[in-house]
């Protein structure tokens, strides 16, 4: 049975990784922007009748990726493939899972709602909050992967390591950091205001840090401010080095340079959004792995 992958335009690299893995067919995808900001998106190849689809679409930028895969998708579906598998490494809105507000749309819904009856699978990692997410599908078997285990691989060679995550959600995460590093681990607490968005963030246990050098690991970098709060705490306590690392990094100009800047040694991300230089941690071996499961 044919294998095709969907070289999708925001996740290129990784898609054409993941293809070479499976020896699969690569179907690329033309698109571009009309004068008036609209998408045209097309499929270059045919896709072999009774196919098994894997549709590679990381969901950012965030409204643009999820026009392109809605379009994807459609004609994909013209071609009635046996299975669509679907992975968006970043799911865009995955944060804006329930209303916090009154009237607030529910926008993790929504989205969800818009691929649900167009994929079998959908893959995706480190989602924000798995639980609230997931029973938005209906149809499509959500599956989160986790690049933890890569992330604790690329500091093997960074000696005295203590892992920190920067808010108390992210604790699944970071304690799968820790254990393959053979470290402790702890994590800051953050409150965060619903109207103002400003966070207060301070060291949950009391840890003897001194000389130590910090993981800081998230699973999503936007603007910055929760990493660089986290340092400014980390700082006090007479750490060693501060090394950042997240699944996701939005790739917002400057916000590395802030990072580094508030005293951060290093910042790594994967290949989860393309973020040049910075995207050291290579995913498309996990998600092999895990389409090779049933």
């Amino acid at each position: 049975m044919a294998t095709s992958v969907i070289i999708g335009p925001s996740s290129r690299e990784l898609a054409l990784k993941v293809a070479d893995k499976l020896k699969a067919d690569k179907i690329f995808v033309q698109h571009k922007k009309f004068p008036d900001g609209e998408s045209y998106t097309r499929l270059e190849q045919l896709i072999k009748k009774n196919s098994d689809v894997i549709v590679v679409e990381t969901l950012f930028p965030q409204n643009d990726s999820i026009v392109e895969l809605l379009c994807i998708l459609d004609v994909v579906s013209e071609f009635k493939p046996k299975y669509v598998t679907l992975i968006a490494p970043y799911f865009a809105y995955s944060r804006q899972h329930e209303r916090y507000l009154k009237w607030e749309a529910i926008s993790g819904r929504t989205v969800a709602e818009l691929i649900d009856k167009k994929v079998n699978k959908i893959i995706m990692f480190d989602v924000h909050h798995k639980k609230n997410l997931f029973p938005f599908f209906k149809k499509a078997k959500p599956v989160e992967l986790t690049a933890a285990k890569r992330m604790a691989d690329y500091f093997k060679k960074v000696k005295n390591v203590f892992v920190i995550a920067p808010d108390q959600e992210r604790k699944g995460f970071t304690d799968i950091v820790a254990e393959e590093l053979n470290c402790d681990y702890s994590w800051l607490s953050k409150h965060r205001d619903r109207y103002t968005g400003k966070t207060v963030s301070h060291l949950l246990h009391k840890v003897n840090l001194k000389g130590k050098n910090i993981i800081l690991v998230d699973d999503i970098i936007s603007t910055g401010g929760t990493i660089i709060s986290a340092i400014e705490i980390l700082k006090q306590h007479g750490v060693a080095g501060i090394y950042v690392a997240t699944t996701h990094y939005m790739n917002v100009a400057g916000v590395r340079e802030k990072i580094l800047a508030a005293g951060a040694k290093e910042v790594v991300t994967t290949d989860s959004i393309p973020a040049g230089e910075i995207s050291k941690i290579d995913l498309s071996q996990v998600i092999v792995d895990a389409l090779g499961k049933k």
